[in-house]
């Protein structure tokens, strides 16, 4: 079961982040889905990852992830990932700069008895992100001192 969970989250990252197809998410979350990485302005469930997920794909082209590492234990799958995108529209209310970014993050799904993610956990480098699309200023490098 573990690679079957292991290939859904992989297609998950695919069709939802990487290509906007929201509707994958009905497909494969349970209507119940236990979202425990709510983002702000987000409500919670599958309603939150949807509009999330709609939100991400208005606001950023060209999304690739890169998994670097993923494992499973039971039903649950824990991936590491690494994701590039291009802000060519309004993300968090700031203005799309057309700016690269490059940050990392770490996603469990958890799986039910049907197959379907009824429980999510998510968390990523918002911080990074927000400073490569100049909605933050980015932090000075220190000076040495002698």
């Amino acid at each position: 079961m573990s690679d079957k969970y292991k290939n859904t989250v992989r297609r998950i990252f695919d069709e939802v982040w990487c290509n906007g197809n929201v509707d994958y998410i009905h497909k494969t979350f349970s209507p119940d889905v236990n979202n425990r990485t709510t983002t702000p302005g987000n409500e919670p469930g599958i309603d939150g990852i949807v509009s999330f997920a709609s939100d991400w794909k208005r606001a950023f082209s060209d999304t690739t992830i890169n998994i670097t590492n993923q494992w499973t234990d039971n039903d649950c799958v824990c991936t590491c990932w690494t994701a590039n995108a291009v802000n060519e529209g309004p993300y968090d209310g700031k203005r799309p700069t057309n700016k690269n970014c490059t940050f990392t993050g770490i996603t469990v799904y958890r799986f039910d008895k049907n197959g379907t993610v009824c429980e999510v956990w998510e968390e990523y480098d918002r911080y990074t992100l927000m400073q490569q699309i100049g909605a933050i200023p980015a932090t000075p490098t220190p000076t040495p001192t002698r």
